[in-house]
Order: C-alpha cells, then structure tokens, then sequence
C-alpha cells in the first residue's frame, strides 16, 4: 500500500494465502475478508483508491519454481519479498538475482524485531524454522514497511535488523514527556 501511495506506478503481488484473522490486526480490513485471496483483497482496495498505481495480482506459491512464467513478471526493477519462510526468501533471492532485481527482504518477529536487508537468508536459519505462527500487531509490520519504502527509494545499501523499543528507548526525550495533568487534557 505506501508504494502506491508514494506513487509507483506498476506493481505486482504474488501470493497464494487467504486472510485469516489473526492478519486483521496488522491490515486495514473488514472482517468480511476473512477468506479471500490476500493479493485480491489488495488489488481491489489499490484500484478503488485515488492513486495511479496498477496492481497485478497472481495466485500462486513463491517457492513454485516455475514462478517467472506462470506469473509474467517480466523484468522488474525491484522484488519486495515479505515472505515468513526461509526456503521461499531463498528462492526470490535467486529470482532476483537472475532478473537482475534489487531485492529487497522484509520481516518482523510479530513483536518488536524488524529486519530490511538485500542479503541472501543464511542456510542456517531453515533448521530453526518449522512452521511456527506469530500473534503480530500493526505498529511492527507499518515500521517494516516504511523500511523498505525508505530502502526502496531513498537508501538502497540500507541494511537493519534491530528491536523497535531499543531505538525508541534511545531516542527518548524526558524534556518531551507530558506531565499527568497534560496527558489527561491531551486529545
């Protein structure tokens, strides 16, 4: 969504997985979307919104081999994969690589971990994965966003994987904070 927003004018979602509930505390969506295509649902908002921005969408799994022509990627300029498995994030490197992409990784621990990189997942990380499931909250999932975005556009060599609260903890201004009586007025 905040590449349509900035202004990108084609883009192209690949995703097999349908909403499920515990997805609607990090998207802006009616409950009623529970079930529905992700890619889909995307698709829809983006189109019926004021942005110029075209969406593509293809129903299908990122660690499909036959990816690049069953979904016509073409030769885009950059690969955001958002993808929650080792073995996927591997393989759109690879693709990446190959269509001479940038690529750019892009994940949070559901909690406060943030991580933007353009490297290669190690080959290590695939033992500690087995099919786990993260209760995730809005706030991780838009700062990851706004990574990449800023990746993206402004800071291609820009590589972080950090705590969110270890970096609003050290930019924390004691000068700034309301007094009781203040918050309690605050709107």
């Amino acid at each position: 969504v905040q590449a349509a927003m900035i202004g990108v004018r084609h883009l192209t979602v690949v995703d097999a997985d349908n909403v499920e509930r515990s997805n609607l505390t990090r998207l802006t969506l009616p409950f009623t979307a529970v079930g529905s295509n992700k890619a889909a649902i995307l698709q829809n908002f983006i189109n019926r919104s004021t942005w110029r921005s075209r969406l593509d969408t293809f129903d299908v799994r990122v660690y499909n081999h036959t990816i690049q022509t069953a979904t016509g990627l073409g030769n885009p300029d950059v690969i955001i994969d958002t993808t929650d498995s080792i073995e996927a994030q591997q393989f759109t490197y690879d693709l990446a690589e190959r269509l001479h992409a940038l690529y750019i990784r892009v994940g949070y621990d559901g909690g406060w971990h943030v991580t933007v990189s353009s490297r290669r997942s190690p080959p290590w990380e695939l033992e500690q994965q087995q099919g786990y499931r993260v209760p995730a909250w809005v706030g991780g999932a838009q700062f990851a966003a706004t990574l990449a975005i800023t990746k993206m556009c402004h800071m291609p060599r820009l590589e972080c994987s950090f705590d969110i609260r270890e970096v609003l903890q050290s930019r924390h201004d004691p000068l700034l904070e309301l007094n009781d009586e203040a918050y309690m007025q605050a709107p």
